[in-house]
C-alpha cells in the first residue's frame, strides 16, 4: 500500500466516522437525509479504495 492510498483510506475512514457520530444526534431530517448520503458515499470510496489496494497487492 502506497503513503497515498493509507492518506485516502484513512481520510475516508475519519469522514465515516463524523458522519457516524453526526447521526447519533439530533438533527433535522434533512440534515440527517443529506448526512446518510454522504456517509454512503464515503463508505463506497473506502471499499473502492482498499480494493485498488487489495489488487495492487495481488499483482506484485
Amino acid at each position: 500500500m502506497t503513503d497515498e492510498q493509507t492518506v485516502r483510506l484513512r481520510a475516508r475512514d475519519d469522514n465515516i466516522g463524523r458522519y457516524r457520530r453526526l447521526l447519533q444526534t439530533q438533527i433535522s431530517d434533512v440534515e440527517q437525509i443529506y448526512i446518510q448520503s454522504r456517509f454512503a458515499e464515503e463508505r463506497k470510496a473506502f471499499t473502492a479504495v482498499g480494493s485498488i489496494t487489495i489488487a495492487t497487492r495481488a499483482t506484485q
